[in-house]
C-alpha cells in the first residue's frame, strides 16, 4: 500500500484592526495529481500521511486522492487502533501564536466531508494536549452527531449537533464556531444543537494537528475517519501581545477567576541559592537507592511508614522511563534510618522493560505491557500491607496488596477488589488471588475502606477512579496529585496540582472528610513548580505543606513550563488555611544525573514528589532526587518551631 501525501497546506494572514489579526490555514486536494501520491519526507508546513499502531493490519486501510477529494478508507480498522490519517507539524499559525499573537480569541473549524461508515467515534480535526485538556477538535459520535470542543487554561467547553446527525453517502459542510466566548455548530449552514461558553484565549498547543484521527503522538492513535474529505479550514482571530509585562490583579487569575488567598510567605528570589528560602537547620539526610543504569535509573512514587518500630520504604523502578512496561516495585526495610539495605523486588516482575513511546522494535510499539506503581502502606492493627497499582500499558487494571510480616516474610498477593476483566486476567504475567472467598474477601474490604480515607488516599489516580471522582477546578478542568488535611477548625481542606502549569495550587474546603464531598476547587496564590505536594496536620492544628512551592510567575500561558523542582520546601500554616512561613528542607542546586536523560527520559531536576510522616516528634520525608535516586530526610519538629 502507498500512502498519499500533499504539501498544499495554505497559510494566510490579514490584519483586520489595530490589535486583532486573522489567521487562516486551508487544506485542499492538489490539482491534476494521480490517484495515489508517493510519500515524501515531511517539510515544514507540510501535511504528512501517517500509519498508526498495528501496521500489520494496514492493508485494510488506505489514504488516496480521488476525483472527490482525499479518501480515508479506515472502515476495517480493528479495535479502533489501526488506520491512516494526516499529521500537520506543530505550527504557531494553528494556535494563533504566530509572531506577536497571544492566542486565538475566536476560532472556526470547517470541513466538507462524506462518510462511508458510522458505528464508532471518528475524528475530523484535532489539535489537543490530552494531559492538559487544552486545544480544539471537531469529531463525530457513533450515531452521527457532530461534536465541537475548545479548551484553554480557563476550562473546556463542548457542543454537539443534537438531533442533526450525519449519515453515510452524502456530502456535508460542518462548521464549529467559537466567537465572543460562545461555542456553536452549523451543518450545511444551519445552526444545530446547543451552545456553550468559554472565555479567554487559546494557549500554545504543543504537538501536531491531526486530520482524520485522534493523535496522541508516537503512533498512539484512534478514532479514524472512514470517508472522503474535500477540504478543511482553520480560521481564527488573535489579540496581539501587549508591549512589555502586563501587571496582574492579585485577586483574580488572568481569566478573571477569583483567587483564594492562602499564601503569606515572602516571595522566592529566583536566582539565589535555595531561591532565597531559608534553609532548615538540623536536617539529616540518608540515601536509600543510588542506582546505575542497569539497576533502573528511573525511580519515583516513594512511600514510607514506621510500623512496629521498623521503617519500611518502597518506590517505582523502571529502566526505560515513567510508567512504561516492566516498571516494578522495590522495597527496603530497616531499624536505623541512616542505613538501608539493598532493595528487593516486592512483587514479581510485571514483564519485560520496553518503551512503547520510543520503541526499539515495531513489535514493542504494538504489544501489551504491564507495569506497577507504588501507592501506599496500609497499617491494619498489628499487620502492615503494601499496595501497588497493577496496570497494562493501555489501561488501569487493579490495585494489589501484599502483607509485610514482622519476621521479614511476605504474604500472598491479592487484589483489593474482584472486578477484573477475565480476558485480561488470562494474560497477567503473574498470578494473584481474587478476593471472592474468606479470609481475603473481608480483608480486602477493610483495606479498601482504609485506602479511600483522606489519610491514605493515594495522590495518583491509578486504579481508584471507580470510587474517587478526580477533583475539578471551578473552571471545569481536571486536577491531579491531591492532598487532604484537617484544618484547625475541623474542616477538611483539599489542595491539588493544576496540570495546565498555571503554577497555582488549587484549593477547596468541605465539612466532610469524604474525598468525594469537595466542591470545585478555587485557584489559590500558593505557588507550585508544578509538582506533587503533601500535607500533614499536627496535634495542635498546625499544618505542614511539603513540596516544591516555588514559581516565577502565575498563569504564564504564553510559555507553560516546568520549573526545576528545587528546593524541596516546607510551608507552615497555624490553621490549615494561611501558610505564613516557608523553609528549605533540601536544596540540590543543579545536581547532575549519573545516567543521562537521553537514555531514561521523563526525569526532572530537584528533590520532588515527597511522602511524609511524623513519628515521636520527628518529621520524616522520603522523595526522589531527579527521579533517579531515592533519599530520606528527617528533622525534629522543634527545629520548625512547631511541636
Amino acid at each position: 500500500m502507498r500512502l498519499a501525501m500533499t504539501l498544499l497546506g495554505v497559510l494566510a494572514m490579514t490584519t483586520t484592526r489595530a490589535l486583532d489579526t486573522d489567521l487562516r490555514w486551508d487544506f485542499s486536494p492538489p490539482e491534476n495529481v494521480p490517484e495515489t501520491v508517493a510519500a515524501q519526507p515531511t517539510a515544514v508546513g507540510a501535511v504528512r500521511a501517517e500509519p498508526a499502531a498495528g501496521g500489520a493490519r494496514l492493508e485494510a486501510a488506505a489514504l488516496r486522492w480521488n476525483k472527490d477529494g482525499l479518501r480515508f478508507a479506515n472502515g476495517h480498522a480493528m479495535g479502533n487502533d489501526t488506520g491512516v490519517f494526516l499529521r500537520v507539524p506543530s505550527l504557531p499559525v494553528l494556535t494563533g501564536h504566530d509572531r506577536n499573537g497571544g492566542g486565538f480569541t475566536s476560532l472556526r473549524l470547517a470541513v466538507r466531508v462524506r462518510l462511508e461508515s458510522l458505528d464508532r467515534p471518528q475524528s475530523l480535526l484535532r489539535k489537543t494536549q490530552f494531559a492538559t485538556e487544552t486545544g480544539y477538535l471537531l469529531a463525530l459520535s457513533p450515531d452521527g452527531q457532530v461534536r465541537f470542543a475548545v479548551g484553554n487554561w480557563a476550562g473546556r467547553a463542548a457542543v454537539s449537533s443534537g438531533d442533526v446527525r450525519l449519515t453515510t453517502g452524502r456530502w456535508y459542510e460542518v462548521k464549529g464556531i467559537w466567537e465572543g466566548g460562545q461555542l456553536s455548530l452549523r451543518v450545511d449552514g444551519q445552526p444545530c444543537g446547543g451552545q456553550a461558553r468559554l472565555a479567554g484565549p487559546l494557549p500554545p498547543i504543543n504537538g501536531p494537528l491531526a486530520i482524520g484521527a485522534i493523535d496522541r503522538g508516537h503512533k498512539s492513535t484512534g478514532q479514524f475517519l472512514d470517508g472522503t474529505l474535500r477540504w478543511a479550514r482553520i480560521q481564527g482571530t488573535f489579540a496581539e501581545k501587549p508591549a512589555g509585562d502586563q501587571a496582574m490583579d492579585p485577586n483574580t487569575t488572568l481569566w478573571g477567576v477569583p483567587v483564594r488567598h492562602m499564601w503569606f510567605c515572602p516571595p522566592c528570589q529566583w536566582n539565589t541559592p535555595s531561591r532565597g528560602i531559608p534553609p532548615l537547620k538540623g536536617v539529616c539526610h540518608a540515601p536509600l537507592f543510588e542506582p546505575e543504569y542497569a539497576d533502573g535509573a528511573y525511580n519515583h512514587h516513594p512511600e514510607i511508614i514506621r510500623h512496629q518500630g521498623r521503617f519500611h520504604a518502597m518506590w517505582s523502578n523502571n529502566m526505560v522511563g515513567e510508567d512504561r512496561a516492566g516498571q516494578r516495585i522495590l522495597y527496603t526495610s530497616t531499624d536505623d534510618p541512616t542505613r538501608w539495605p539493598a532493595p528487593r523486588l516486592l512483587f514479581p516482575q510485571p514483564g519485560d522493560f520496553f518503551d512503547q513511546l520510543h520503541p526499539a522494535t515495531p513489535e514493542d510499539a504494538n504489544r501489551l505491557g504491564f507495569y506497577m506503581t507504588a501507592m501506599k502502606f496500609l497499617p491494619l492493627g498489628d499487620r502492615l500491607f503494601a499496595i501497588a497499582s497493577f496496570d497494562s500499558t493501555r489501561r488501569h487494571l487493579v490495585p494489589l496488596a501484599r502483607e509485610l510480616k514482622t519476621d521479614g516474610s511476605w504474604g500472598e498477593i491479592f487484589a483489593l477488589h474482584a472486578e477484573l476483566d477475565r480476558t485480561d486476567e488470562a494474560r497477567f504475567p503473574f498470578p494473584f488471588l481474587r478476593p471472592t472467598e474468606e479470609p481475603y474477601q473481608s480483608l480486602a474490604a477493610e483495606l479498601l475502606k482504609l485506602y479511600l480515607t483522606p489519610r491514605y488516599l493515594p495522590s495518583w489516580d491509578f486504579g481508584i477512579e471507580r470510587w474517587f471522582q478526580r477533583p475539578k477546578s471551578v473552571e471545569g478542568t481536571t486536577l491531579c496529585e491531591w492532598s487532604i488535611h484537617r484544618a484547625r477548625d475541623g474542616k477538611s481542606v483539599m489542595l491539588a496540582r493544576d496540570p495546565r502549569m498555571s503554577h497555582r495550587i488549587y484549593g477547596g474546603v468541605s465539612d466532610s472528610d469524604d474525598p468525594n464531598s469537595f466542591p470545585p476547587l478555587d485557584p489559590t496564590d500558593i505557588p507550585d513548580t508544578p509538582s506533587k505536594a503533601v500535607t500533614l496536620t499536627l496535634a495542635n492544628g498546625t499544618v505542614l505543606l511539603i513540596g516544591n512551592q516555588i514559581a516565577a510567575e502565575f498563569d504564564n500561558i504564553a510559555k507553560p513550563t516546568h520549573y526545576d523542582r528545587d528546593p524541596l520546601t516546607i510551608a507552615i500554616s497555624p490553621d490549615g488555611y494561611r501558610f505564613e512561613r516557608q523553609v528549605a528542607l533540601r536544596w540540590e542546586g543543579g545536581r547532575l544525573w549519573r545516567t543521562e536523560c537521553r537514555k531514561v527520559p521523563g526525569r526532572g531536576a530537584g528533590c520532588q514528589y515527597p511522602a511524609a510522616m511524623i513519628d515521636h516528634g520527628i518529621l520524616y520525608v522520603i522523595y526522589s532526587i531527579g527521579k533517579e535516586d531515592i533519599a530520606l530526610s528527617w528533622v525534629p519538629l522543634a527545629n520548625l518551631g512547631v511541636e
